[in-house]
């Protein structure tokens, strides 16, 4: 409501409605999907009324934006009545989901998903027919009311309809998980052609005009980026604050960009206090900001860094490789240090985390012999001991080790150092 209030309000701009279209053309389908009738009956005629000018690439003249706000202030009761509900009976709600029954042989599912969810992800290819006859439906059996298709949206070869276009599905990124990206906007023409082009390039994306309601996504989903626009600037300590929480809770990469209407030194630094990954001042290029965020969405799904740990002791070797892979990375433990050469050449570390008091052959003798290895002269060695003693450390570094940590070390320092490695 909020989003098509400021259309009719500041201006119509195509990127944007077609953005509200597709939310509203997704929230009409999920009510019509839990049965709830009379906000779906008003969503559907608000995607009904827009269909055209998506179709046709026009904007709504002075009436029809009025009639459109009329539909928009329809929403207000429903809108009031949510807001009425305490957030108690909406968590009992949804914690009272059907339970399936157990099945003889499998592992019992812990709720009954929506009928035909599957359909949501896109077609599914075609089944042999089963060789058994199906059994006839019941007498009396109820069948379920369909929706009408939504209006479908053409392609044209009109510079302004370009970016209406969808995506194919063939253009989503190949990871294991679908990059999610939560936008905190305004509503701005820039944020608008951004966000045409992240969902354009197959990522989730999620739209926010509140922080308040960014916090209420955070604590309840898990996304990898987290888009704040300038005029949220002055919230940006609470949103890095978030942000970090839910690194913490995911133990994983979450990234934060941050747009600014200022480029000098203290706003970037109160931007990089904040957590913040990347920092673009204003003005900026959509084609130069969605550069960043795909090196940002990316870097996880690129080669993890593959990571050798020399240790003798193996509940400190298990300990530092449980740490990395949550970081990850791949790791190798070596418990012989002899061993530990074989071992190069085929996992081809990308740093080498060195112990320093090891039997047979101590890590600085380790160290030596590896850089004489021409292959391995560059590759990082990062001595962890115990050891307190600041000579030590200095002989090690001089056998061609590049960092010393003293244990016990925490976990996110030791992510850290041999990240930044």
């Amino acid at each position: 409501r909020k989003r098509g209030l400021r259309l009719c309000t500041q201006g119509w701009d195509i990127n944007a409605l077609s953005i509200l279209f597709r939310e509203l053309q997704t929230l009409a389908g999920a009510c019509g999907r839990y049965g709830l009738l009379d906000v779906g009956e008003r969503l559907f005629a608000m995607e009904n009324f827009l269909a055209p000018f998506v179709q046709n690439v026009t904007i709504p003249d002075v009436a029809q934006t009025e009639a459109f706000t009329m539909q928009l202030a329809g929403l207000d009761l429903l809108i009031a009545q949510h807001e009425e509900r305490h957030i108690e009976p909406a968590v009992t709600q949804a914690a009272q989901l059907t339970v399936a029954p157990a099945r003889a042989g499998s592992y019992p599912l812990q709720v009954t998903p929506p009928p035909e969810y599957w359909k949501r992800f896109g077609p599914v290819p075609a089944r042999p027919a089963p060789a058994s006859t199906p059994k006839p439906a019941p007498p009396h059996a109820a069948v379920p009311a369909q929706k009408p298709p939504a209006p479908a949206i053409p392609t044209t070869t009109a510079t302004v309809a370009a970016p209406i276009a969808a995506a194919p599905i063939a253009a989503a990124p190949t990871t294991a998980e679908q990059r999610k990206v939560f936008h905190l906007s305004d509503g701005n023409p820039l944020a608008c052609e951004i966000d045409q082009k992240i969902e354009a390039a197959g990522y989730e994306l999620t739209l926010l005009d509140r922080v308040d309601e960014l916090k209420e996504v955070l604590a309840a989903f898990a996304p990898h980026l987290v888009v704040v626009d300038a005029p949220f600037q002055d919230a940006l300590e609470s949103v890095g604050d978030m942000v970090k929480a839910a690194r913490t809770r995911l133990g994983r990469r979450l990234a934060l960009l941050a747009f600014s209407d200022s480029a000098e030194l203290p706003v970037r630094l109160r931007a990089m206090r904040a957590g913040a990954d990347s920092f673009i001042p204003l003005p900026a290029q959509s084609g130069d900001v969605m550069g960043r965020i795909a090196e940002l969405l990316d870097a996880e799904t690129s080669d993890p860094f593959r990571v050798l740990i020399v240790e003798d002791d193996r509940s400190q070797a298990m300990f530092a490789e449980s740490i990395l892979r949550k970081a990850g990375m791949h790791t190798l433990a070596a418990t012989d240090p002899l061993a530990a050469l074989d071992q190069l050449d085929e996992f081809k570390p990308e740093l080498i985390l060195m112990d320093l008091y090891m039997p047979n052959c101590s890590g600085m003798e380790l160290t030596a012999i590896i850089r004489e290895r021409e292959a391995f002269i560059n590759t990082p060695i990062v001595f962890l001991s115990g050891e307190h003693d600041e000579e030590k450390h200095f002989e090690a570094l001089n056998a061609g080790g590049d960092d010393f940590l003293s244990k016990p070390i925490r976990p996110k320092h030791l992510i850290s150092a041999v990240t930044n490695r």
